[in-house]
């Protein structure tokens, strides 16, 4: 199985937020998904995995740091390397790697960890009222 990592583009604007949607509760709508496409610091990837978008990965990139805004992989498709495969991706572009995770969603921070994260410091309340574990990777 292959998993081919592409730059996000309008037609698959659609399929990027019913993925979203399922995934996550911060999920983007498809305008929401197309504003961010038109920044010059924005990056979008998705994972194609047998003709299925399976996974996304937004980000914002500038001056060679890039904060992960969002990462979704498809329930069908999880334990693949998806992930992995998108993160991979991404450290192609930039010299280092931020993102905020919920404290409480242990799979996500194991899996920023296996990738090398190391958790930096916390933003009190900042999903909801629950804390965020500030994580990042040195390329």
């Amino acid at each position: 199985m292959n998993n081919i990592i592409l730059p996000l583009t309008k037609d698959k604007i659609p399929a990027a937020a019913v993925l979203e949607k399922e995934c996550l509760d911060t999920a983007w709508s498809e305008n929401a998904i197309s504003e961010f496409l038109s920044s010059d610091t924005a990056v979008y990837l998705y994972c194609e995995t047998e003709g299925v978008l399976s996974g996304i990965l937004s980000a914002t990139l500038l001056f060679g740091e890039a904060e992960i805004e969002n990462i979704a992989v498809s329930p069908d498709f999880r334990r693949r390397g998806i992930g992995k495969d998108m993160v991979n991706a991404l450290k192609q572009r930039c010299e280092k790697i931020f993102l905020l995770v919920k404290e409480d969603n242990y799979g996500a921070i194991e899996f920023y960890v296996s990738m090398g994260f190391v958790k930096t410091g916390v933003r009190r309340g900042y999903y909801r009222g629950k804390d965020a574990c500030l994580m990042e990777l040195k390329v």
